[in-house]
């Protein structure tokens, strides 16, 4: 997972760094590169989908009581998503509007839940591709945090209103960006110089 992980994001660091646009075959691709060595096909009665594939979902999605889209509506739910995106990539000029539509995408992408596994890994991924288009430090979810990063998402939709989610993934800027202060003040040795590595090895991200 984590191997995919990395792969993934180098990619779309590079797409960022460029500013190639995204569109539906790229964030596909995405998925696909998340979910290479995890994922695979899921067989129902009318058809089979492989998440290892970046292919779209074709069937229900639930998390917990919160049915997600219908299948039928997410690839033109994708590329409204997208093309909305890259218009308004260029436009963003400030910090705080890069970030908050970052944090937005990011949001979107999870609500229309288009694969079988990998949204939230492929939502994120998505934000952290805004965040770079711009040269900002890319945010992140700590592993620990879940639990309020889920609770956030879940009134995000309950509102109707994006304010929870983007308050909550500021929150883990700032704590991000505070700990990154803190360990390039100290000298460290190389082993320990990774800020997103815990001292067992395990990624502090999910």
């Amino acid at each position: 997972m984590v191997v995919d992980h990395q792969t993934a994001q180098q990619q779309v660091l590079d797409w960022a760094t460029q500013h190639e646009p995204l569109n539906r075959a790229r964030l596909q691709a995405i998925a696909a590169a998340v979910m290479r060595q995890t994922g695979g096909p899921t067989n129902t009665l009318l058809c089979t989908f492989d998440s290892s594939l970046g292919e779209f979902r074709t069937v229900s999605a639930m998390a917990g009581s919160r049915m997600f889209m219908d299948a039928r509506k997410v690839p033109a739910a994708v590329d409204t998503l997208l093309k909305e995106m890259n218009t308004l990539l260029p436009a963003a000029k400030t910090v705080r509007q890069v970030y908050d539509l970052s944090f937005k995408v990011h949001f979107q992408l999870l609500s229309i839940h288009p694969f079988g596994d990998g949204n939230g890994r492929t939502s994120r991924l998505l934000m952290n591709y805004v965040q770079q288009y711009h040269g900002l430090p890319l945010s992140l979810v700590y592993a620990h945090d879940r639990t309020a990063y889920i609770a956030a998402l879940e009134e995000s939709r309950r509102q109707e209103d994006t304010k929870p989610i983007a308050d909550f993934m500021y929150g883990q800027l700032t704590q991000f960006l505070l700990q990154e202060t803190a360990r390039l003040s100290t000298p460290q040795s190389p082993k320990t110089s990774n800020p997103l590595k815990s001292k067992g090895g395990l990624t502090l991200l999910f």
